[in-house]
């Protein structure tokens, strides 16, 4: 506004170039006999500048530049200038930042580049400002969901969206569509979908027929719960070697109400000749009624033999034998039976029979001859084994 001061004259240089959406700058007054106004690169501004004021920086392209508040030196440090009598204060720090405008979610106007959307927000826009890339004859815009697995809800339905709507969600660019809503909440849109854990989304909002118009798009997910898993075992106790059965036995793994195991262990125990050595043994497994077989493993080593004690001139051991981890549903609300069959041991002996026991039964009692072509011995006499594993609740 004003330079005054006889002894204040004014040094021309270079036109200072500034950015284009700085509209104005105002320095309101410089007074004093002794403070020439000069410029230079580095800034530094006399000591009793009153004033210096941005009017003014817009513009949708045009981001705005915030500085740090200058701080002059505490102790008056000077700095001479050349060819003259005359000082100025220095600024000791003056740094620029640029600050990014919120683009408000701005979507993409192809499926290639589509934005990034996360649970718990909202993103808005007009979908007029976008082209049409497919669907139905109205613009659109593209966003991308890879977030937690669970029930994700894309609503247009908060009263933001001011025209007739629609939403498609696709598994990939040019992929299958697997959820579409036109009219949800009036003539606005929402669906529902499941989203697995590490799969990406991709949104298209668009307009019914040709429609377009300002959108808000809010995303929430809730989440599956994730099933707590831990060891787990179940299974009889010998009755001091009271018996045992030679060829082919099936037993019962017994899965709890509301649960699922991971069978990864079967430990059943065997009389054998006395001295002898398992080398292997051949697994197979069902379902409950014998109907389905859905594990098979010939000739499935046993990695340990533990010694039990003897009966009948036979020494008893149990074994464990190592078999791929099976996975074995329960069911809600009761329990679920699976058959472990066993035969063709192989051993340095002759003789094996799998130990059985008169004093408790789990599920059902133990069943001769392959699966389905045998029966049920008797109701009172179960096989001695372990079944180890991973227990989980969820079984439905």
């Amino acid at each position: 506004s004003s330079l005054g001061g006889e002894n204040n004259p004014t040094h021309a240089q270079s036109e200072p170039r500034v950015s284009s959406n700085v509209e104005t700058i105002a320095i309101s007054s410089l007074g004093g006999e002794n403070n020439p106004t000069h410029a230079q690169s580095e800034p530094r501004v006399s000591s009793n500048v009153e004033t210096i004021a941005i009017s003014s920086l817009g513009g949708e392209n045009n981001p705005t530049h915030a500085q740090s508040e200058p701080r002059v030196y505490s102790d008056a440090r000077t700095i001479p200038i050349p060819g003259t009598s005359y000082y100025k204060q220095g600024f000791e720090n003056l740094v620029s930042i640029p600050f990014i405008p919120n683009q408000n979610g701005a979507g993409s106007d192809d499926c290639t580049g589509a934005t990034d959307v996360f649970a718990g927000e909202t993103y808005v826009g007009n979908t007029g400002d976008y082209t049409d890339t497919g669907g139905n004859a109205a613009p659109d815009v593209w966003y991308a969901y890879s977030g937690a697995a669970g029930a994700v809800t894309l609503s247009l339905c908060d009263g933001a969206t001011d025209y007739d709507s629609y939403l498609r969600v696709f598994d990939a660019c040019g992929g299958t569509e697997i959820a579409s809503n036109d009219d949800s909440c009036s003539l606005q849109s929402e669906i529902v979908f499941a989203a697995d854990a590490g799969a990406t989304y991709y949104i298209m909002v668009e307009g019914y027929s040709s429609s377009s118009g300002n959108f808000s798009l809010a995303v929430s997910v809730e989440e599956e719960e994730e099933e707590e898993w831990g060891p787990c075992e179940n299974g009889t106790t010998s009755n001091e070697f009271e018996n045992g059965y030679g060829g082919t036995v099936c037993n019962d793994v017994v899965v709890a109400a509301d649960d699922n195991l991971l069978l990864e262990e079967i430990m059943p125990s065997y009389f054998h000749d006395i001295g002898a050595v398992f080398e292997s043994i051949d697994v197979r497994i069902f379902s409950a009624d014998f109907g389905t077989l859905i594990y098979e493993q010939a000739g499935a080593p046993v990695i340990s033999q533990e010694y039990q004690g003897e009966n009948y001139g036979f020494d008893v051991s149990m074994l464990s034998i190592l078999i791929d981890p099976v996975d074995m549903p329960g069911t809600s609300g009761a329990e679920t039976s699976y058959w472990v069959e066993l035969s063709n041991a192989v051993t340095s002996g002759a003789s094996t029979f799998w130990e059985l026991e008169s004093t408790e039964v789990i599920g059902q009692p133990y069943y001769v001859g392959e699966a389905g072509a045998g029966g049920i011995v008797d109701d009172v006499t179960d096989g001695v084994f372990v079944w180890d594993g991973q227990c989980g609740e969820g079984g439905g």
